[in-house]
């Protein structure tokens, strides 16, 4: 029992992405749309599988072309499932200790599963189905199918990058404020515009100034998982906006933090003077970053939600989410001058060494008593 365990530890997550990797190929013969065609008081029934618009099949009077979505999902799995036999490679038997690879699968997976989550408005082209006489019934078992194996994969992915992401004590402490400010602010310090949601706000200040701090994980963690499940349900629009809403929309705030950290290491070369200039920088890059993710995140959320056409979409969003950026950035800017005092006399790296030295400080007096 104890070697099947130290087995599992060593290859188990690898052997159960290759499950939920075969486990998508097989599906490909779940039937994704049931028809059925009554003529001349004969009923003819069939479906047409995953497989089918894959690779273009004819079924009966219907010629399917090649789907899009079914294809990428299929093609991702298989790069994603290479990628992560390339990354057990590297890491457990080469031991190179490298989540870069985990990065890009993780990556690649959510752009798949973003991608099954807005299938049925690629699938509205296949209207001229019914157009053909046939009485067409959606079949939701192998998005359901899908959805849980891409799921399943992209958290295998994540919890290598994630495994190695550690808080202390202040850590928690300043994020878990600045994350309070955030909802505060989004609540509080908010103008509501439309029917659908939207509203201009303060709320991406706090989150810029995480990503500046503690950089592009941190960043996703505090913005992506935590303000936007808190702010999910305080809205009450529903769980199911989860995802375009609110996971995707603020994951932009990341860049600021991405851009800080590439700029401090390769273009300043650590130079504490070029400071504040970095923190505006990585500010405008941040608003930037957030006004993409939110006007796609948003946009997807209004189409197939709210059945708006990607032009009507596009033009509601960007009335609240261009200004609410805007207002981000000029508050991250203000805040530079003193943000960079705090890095200077509370930089992280040398915050969490004083942290571990007093720790060990304390273990001393205690091992003496």
């Amino acid at each position: 029992m104890e070697k099947l365990k130290k087995l599992f530890a060593y290859i188990g997550k690898e052997v159960l992405f290759t499950i939920f990797t075969a486990i998508i190929l097989i599906s490909l013969i779940a039937p994704i749309f049931d028809l059925s065609l009554e003529a001349d008081g004969v009923k003819t029934e069939f479906s047409i599988t995953f497989l089918d618009l894959f690779i273009g099949n004819n079924i009966g009077y219907i010629d399917l072309s090649i789907d899009f979505v079914t294809s990428a999902i299929i093609t991702i799995s298989l790069v994603s499932l290479v990628l992560v036999w390339i990354n057990f490679l590297i890491n457990k038997v080469y031991k190179k200790d490298n989540n870069l690879i985990s990065k890009i699968n993780s990556f690649i997976l959510i752009i798949a599963i973003i991608l099954l989550a807005v299938s049925n408005l690629i699938f509205a082209e296949y209207s001229y189905i019914k157009d053909a006489g046939y009485k067409v019934e959606f079949n939701d078992i192998g998005f359901i199918i899908y959805l849980i194996c891409l799921g399943g994969m992209a958290l295998i992915s994540l919890s290598d990058i994630f495994k190695k992401v550690h808080y202390d004590t202040h850590e928690i402490v300043e994020i878990s404020m600045l994350i309070s400010l955030a909802i505060v602010l989004d609540k509080f310090a908010s103008i509501d515009i439309g029917a659908t949601g939207g509203s201009f706000n303060f709320s991406g200040i706090p989150l810029l100034l995480i990503a500046v701090r503690y950089g592009v994980t941190k960043s996703l963690i505090s913005s992506s998982v935590v303000f936007s499940i808190l702010t999910c349900l305080l809205d009450g629009y529903g769980l199911q906006t989860l995802p375009f809403d609110y996971v995707i929309a603020f994951s932009g705030y990341a860049f600021a933090g991405l851009s800080y950290s590439l700029i401090d290491k390769y273009l300043f070369k650590n130079n504490s003077k070029k400071e504040i200039i970095n923190i505006i920088i990585s500010m405008v890059i941040g608003g930037i970053g957030v006004l993409l993710t939110r006007m796609i995140g948003s946009s997807i959320s209004s189409m197939i939600y709210y059945n708006y056409s990607l032009e009507a979409a596009l033009a509601y969003n960007i009335v609240y989410v261009g200004p609410s950026a805007a207002i981000c950035v000029v508050g991250g800017i203000i805040l530079s001058g003193p943000l960079a005092l705090i890095n200077k006399l509370y930089p992280v790296d040398r915050y969490k060494k004083n942290i571990t030295k007093v720790n060990k400080e304390e273990e001393n007096i205690v091992e003496e008593k």
